[in-house]
């Protein structure tokens, strides 16, 4: 199998890095100052045991895959960057390839599933950080990180138990999912404090505003009879540790910002439930508010942390709440 991965950041370039230590053939998709980068330095990779260097094969387009029967893609943008992926991979590969879709969120799945005919999901627990061209911080020892994966549309065992076996290959945790979309509307709960941290600043994601944010995503998840688990079977293997004394900073979104990047996947993870909410009466004041604040604050991170916990919680309509 030939992976091809679309996205290289903190997910993307350290599963491809990951596959091109093991030999596995595999090709990224990175484009401006990041691909200058890697093809000089190759990807660069610092961990809490060693840093290292990755020598990686790298593209700027899909329209410059070299495919063949045995292409498998991973998409690991953004999600709210899959839209225009998924066609620009459309244009350059038949119906047939398989694609398995890194990241937040649940729509990406769904979106995959009108172009191809098999599509798999992944649930990704990889405590990463990208913040510079070429350098990826990888913060989970002594296990790497957890990929556990299943069936969304089509496929077949065979092709499942190949993109498994990589990834454990890999040096990942893998575990095969039949209800890999339950565990990923449990992540989707966890990845409702991506916006706080934003908001509020860091420290703020384990506070009273997430809980809140969580309090809706469960109750529309229960006005809409999705199943959801929130524990993963390799949860307990992906243990966070300093890298050069630091302790990673926080979140994709955050790192977005950080960045200055055109957008965020906000929409696609506060704002899915503002949309169940929306279809099923369910109010969801708190995620809609951080939905927009994520806004404000734009690509400025001079802006990160500019709304005091206690002011959000207020203007979602909440009660004050100790310490909050």
């Amino acid at each position: 199998m030939r992976f091809v991965v679309y996205g290289a950041g903190a997910i993307g370039g350290f599963v491809a890095a990951r596959l091109g230590l093991a030999d596995i053939p595999v090709t990224l998709i990175a484009r401006g100052e990041h691909a200058l980068a890697i093809r000089k330095n190759g990807f660069q990779v610092l961990t809490p045991d060693n840093d290292y260097q990755v020598p990686l094969d790298v593209i700027e387009s899909a329209a410059d895959i070299h495919a063949g029967n045995d292409t498998f893609v991973l998409l690991c943008v953004k999600s709210h960057s899959t839209t225009a992926a998924l066609r620009e991979l459309r244009n350059a590969l038949p119906d047939s390839t398989p694609v398995a879709c890194l990241q937040n969120g649940v729509d990406n799945e769904r979106q995959a599933a009108r172009l191809f005919a098999h599509v798999y999901g992944v649930s990704v627990m990889c405590p990463n950080t990208f913040l510079e061209p070429g350098i990826i911080s990888a913060y989970s020892s002594p296990t790497i990180g957890a990929l556990d994966t299943g069936p969304y549309v089509g496929g077949n065992d065979s092709q499942l138990n190949e993109l498994s076996l990589s990834f454990k290959l890999a040096g990942f945790a893998s575990s095969i999912l039949p209800n890999i979309m339950e565990h990923k509307y449990g992540k989707l709960l966890n990845n409702l404090g991506n916006a706080v941290e934003v908001v509020c600043g860091p420290p703020a994601r384990r506070g009273p505003v997430t809980s809140f944010a969580q309090q809706e995503g469960r109750a529309c998840f229960e006005a809409h009879s999705i199943p959801f688990t929130e524990d993963s079977p390799n949860s307990s293997l992906v243990t966070p540790q300093p890298i050069h004394g630091q302790k990673r900073p926080a979140g994709s979104t955050w790192q977005s910002v950080q960045r200055r990047s055109a957008g965020t996947e906000t929409d696609y993870l506060n704002g899915e439930i503002v949309m169940l909410g929306r279809q099923a009466g369910v109010a969801t004041p708190m995620n809609r508010l951080l939905q927009e604040l994520v806004r404000r604050v734009g690509s400025d991170p001079e802006l990160i942390g500019s709304f005091p916990e206690a002011d959000v919680i207020a203007r979602a309509g909440y009660p004050p709440v100790s310490g909050g």
